[in-house]
């Protein structure tokens, strides 16, 4: 998001954020206190920005994502250790070369009451290999056999081509692999993967994913959704373990400012933050409402690669070079997060093993063996000298787009303050909604902008994926056929050694040409109130729950 508008205009900007937020919070319990929201058995959570779909082939954001992991159940989950667990799958078993999986659903139904059958599974998939409905996801379906030919083929051809999906029973899902992936079960674990229920899909197209239409086979079914004030879920009665949970409602509202939360839930309108306002982390460290978790993760700035000045990786190098990344976490984001030194962050394996047996913590970490590719503090004087005497003339406005939290807020001036004093040029910030600054950067309407991913499942490639050629999240509209070809050959080895190596060089040549400029790696800080149990986060960023409960209620 951007921002360097007029001081007045920002100014008016964030004051009309505030109140639509509090008054969000306070729609959102609808009067309640902490403790009257703890004797119903309601919950009140800051997702901290609208949903831009509740469609699982079309969600791309975390916010999406948390929403739509409440609603829908996939075959497994991620828990909280990094390992596969069964979910709607009460269990599987693969083949010795790693390109067949058979999955054994458990008896469950919809929440209305028709039993989830394998067959909404493969209605699922199918679907997000159906261009028409543009989705987000159809690269990560690619490895299935047949699915790369089936999503380029003509709608009344595709019923020829053999697709590694069958349903040979309703309770069983049989997926054949056109090669191994070694990160195959943290990657059904992903929201695209997840099941859905045909006939009300087939007849209300996206109104299906609205309330009070979303047929749902997770813990809680969708009944009221606000945009951009709340979102009210309650328990499925007919979730498989819905003995399980202890929870009458589940709220999400979306409050963007930091401060606004922090004042939110010191009055006991929010009962689990986004994250915790940089001004308390000291003060609130080592209490009770005080938690951190990890997450894998990278905070990046991305270029438009084909906007000038941005279409020379010079200059891309010189504007990511100019950051001193180490200055930024220590004083400005405060929370705990590291340099981002490469793209890629910590807690990914380089080589997970391939098989029946398959570990997703097998291998040393990718980033430990990558190295640093990205200074993690300022560089030197004469190295400046240098790299600034190679600039060409920059006499075109050049303006950073950020969302337009309080955090990304401080990291702009920041970043202003440091191509100022670096490269002696004056950076226009400007400021949006997250919702319209993820819809600006899909349009390619920006210059530099904020950007931010969690790994979606277990391996360097949910990272390195981004900046293919084809991939709709390649904000940066950089291309690069070499990078590409790196990519499709670690996606085709076997030898988890060599595909390894072919990463790392992908991710060298990434940061070489530079269409995005890492900035940290994240972790996340956040409150929670105590007398809360049950809920359980993984290193993915997804919130399960499902087994939420008041403590002594």
């Amino acid at each position: 998001m951007t921002r360097r508008i007029a001081l007045a205009v920002v100014h008016s900007a964030i004051f009309a954020t505030l109140g639509i937020a509090l008054f969000a919070c306070r729609s959102a319990d609808r009067g309640q206190s902490a403790e009257e929201r703890r004797r119903s058995g309601s919950l009140v959570f800051n997702l901290a920005s609208e949903p831009t779909s509740l469609d699982p082939a079309r969600a791309t954001r975390l916010a999406d994502l948390r929403v739509i992991g409440q609603c829908l159940e996939g075959l497994v989950r991620v828990d909280t250790s990094g390992q596969p667990a069964g979910a709607a799958a009460e269990s599987w078993d693969s083949s010795p070369d790693g390109r067949t999986y058979r999955f054994h659903l458990r008896p469950a139904q919809w929440s209305n009451g028709e039993p989830v059958r394998s067959s909404d599974f493969a209605f699922a998939w199918r679907r997000v290999l159906d261009p028409a409905i543009r989705p987000y996801w159809a690269d990560l379906f690619f490895a299935i056999e047949g699915a790369h030919d089936y999503y380029r083929a003509a709608p009344q051809k595709r019923d020829a081509i053999r697709l590694g999906i069958e349903t040979p029973d309703e309770r069983t899902l049989v997926v054949r692999l056109a090669r191994p992936v070694p990160y195959f079960l943290s990657l059904v674990a992903l929201e695209s993967f997840y099941p859905l229920y045909q006939a009300s899909v087939e007849r209300l197209g996206e109104g299906a994913f609205r309330a009070p239409d979303y047929i749902c086979n997770g813990p809680f079914r969708l009944v009221e959704h606000i945009p951009r004030r709340r979102i009210i879920l309650e328990p499925n009665p007919l979730y498989r373990a819905r003995a399980d949970s202890a929870l009458n409602r589940l709220v999400f509202v979306m409050v963007e400012n930091e401060f606004t939360e922090w004042t939110a839930y010191r009055r006991g309108e929010i009962d689990i933050t986004d994250s915790v306002h940089r001004s308390v982390v000291a003060a609130m460290r080592g209490s009770g409402d005080f938690h951190s978790a990890p997450l894998v993760g990278t905070l990046y700035l991305t270029f438009n690669c084909r906007r000038p000045p941005f279409d020379r990786p010079e200059v891309r190098r010189a504007f990511a070079l100019a950051l001193d990344r180490r200055r930024l976490v220590e004083h400005i984001t405060r929370g705990g997060e590291r340099p981002a030194t490469g793209f890629v962050p910590p807690g990914i394996p380089s080589r997970p093993r391939v098989g029946p047996f398959a570990s997703l913590s097998y291998g040393t970490d990718f980033r430990a063996d990558g190295g640093d590719l990205v200074p993690p503090s300022a560089l030197g004087d004469d190295e400046w000298k240098r790299i600034v005497g190679a600039l060409p003339p920059l006499s075109r406005p050049i303006i950073y787009s950020h969302d337009a939290s309080e955090l990304q807020r401080s990291l702009a001036v920041a970043f202003q303050m440091m191509w100022r004093d670096k490269l002696g040029i004056e950076v226009e910030i400007r400021s949006f909604p997250s919702r319209l600054l993820h819809l600006n950067k899909r349009r390619g309407d920006y210059m530099i902008a904020t950007a931010s991913w969690v790994a979606d499942y277990l391996d360097p490639t949910t990272f390195l994926d981004i900046f293919r050629t084809d991939s709709p999240n390649n904000y940066s509209q950089w291309s690069d056929v070499r990078y590409d070809q790196l990519l499709n050959r670690a996606a085709t080895t076997f030898n988890t050694a060599e595909r390894a190596d072919l990463l790392h060089q992908a991710e060298r040549l990434l940061i070489e040409q530079m269409p995005m400029c890492p900035i940290h790696f994240y972790a996340v800080t956040y409150l929670q109130r105590p007398g809360l149990g049950g809920i359980e986060r993984n290193l993915l960023g997804r919130i399960d729950f499902s087994r939420a409960h008041w403590i002594g209620r």
